[in-house]
């Protein structure tokens, strides 16, 4: 997802805000399985020498930090 113009509060407010809407949506799966979500973000601010590929690297590199420490993980650089 891009937030342009978002910084890092308000991108963790949004993911925040995106996983407790997954959490407390009404799957029923089988009774049991609750469905969470994790995931990575990167922020990029103009102007940097980073490019769209380093930049999405980054957010992946989170994703894969926020899946091992498990479902319902927000990461980005500082969290």
């Amino acid at each position: 997802m891009l937030l342009p113009g978002a910084d890092v509060v308000a991108a963790r407010t949004v993911a925040a805000r995106m996983s407790k809407a997954v959490a407390d949506a009404p799957f029923d799966l089988d009774g049991e399985t609750r469905v969470r979500v994790s995931m990575g973000g990167a922020v990029w601010v103009p102007p940097s020498a980073e490019g769209p590929d380093e930049v999405i690297f980054r957010a992946g590199e989170h994703l894969r930090m926020a899946q091992i420490r498990g479902g319902g993980v927000v990461r980005d650089g500082d969290g």
